[in-house]
């Protein structure tokens, strides 16, 4: 059974919408990484490339490692982890560049364990060419691992979008950002 108003509607519908999808296809379109993406950045740009490390830990998982500079010094290896909602610096290294507790030590939790750490500011920083964000991360007894840091989703969620390329050893930002005051 057909129903004239209903269909009438859907019709209207479609010839008001068919230029807005139209248009919608062709920026997608337009905006392709390659034969080999899954989907495109929002803002259709080529990104800024980092140059990241891709290592096997012993239980078989892959590590992400960049390299950051803090207050001109460095490389420092930090481990990208989006999974972690707060970004670590290891304590030698936050002593060793005298970086200033910004509150009292904090208990935290995670998967290897709990331990309290130091909020500390950390301004200027940088992964390659990209600025960070300048904030409090917290300074931390990171075990020994040989690693600097850990770079949490606190950062990276601050670029809207972020691509991590395995196969290329590469991560991409498409939006560089400005520190906030008074963060």
């Amino acid at each position: 059974m057909r129903t004239p108003a209903l269909n009438g509607t859907r019709s209207r519908l479609w010839r008001a919408l068919a230029p807005v999808t139209l248009i919608f296809a062709a920026v997608l379109a337009a905006c392709s990484l390659g034969d080999n993406a899954v989907s495109a950045p929002p803002n259709c740009d080529n990104g800024t490339t980092v140059p990241m490390a891709v290592e096997t830990d012993s239980a078989g998982g892959k590590v992400l490692l960049v390299e950051l500079t803090v207050h001109g010094k460095g490389p420092y290896t930090f481990v990208v982890d989006t999974g972690s909602s707060r970004s670590l610096i290891s304590r030698s290294v936050a002593d060793d560049l005298g970086l200033q507790a910004t509150g009292t030590d904090v208990p935290v939790a995670g998967v290897g364990g709990s331990q309290s750490v130091t909020p500390v500011r950390v301004t200027p920083w940088a992964m390659g060419s990209v600025s960070l964000p300048s904030l409090s991360i917290y300074a931390a007894d990171l075990g020994g691992e040989g690693h600097d840091g850990l770079l949490g989703s606190d950062v990276l969620s601050r670029f809207g979008v972020v691509t991590i390329d395995f196969a290329s050893h590469k991560l991409v930002i498409y939006q560089q950002i400005a520190s906030s005051p008074g963060e």
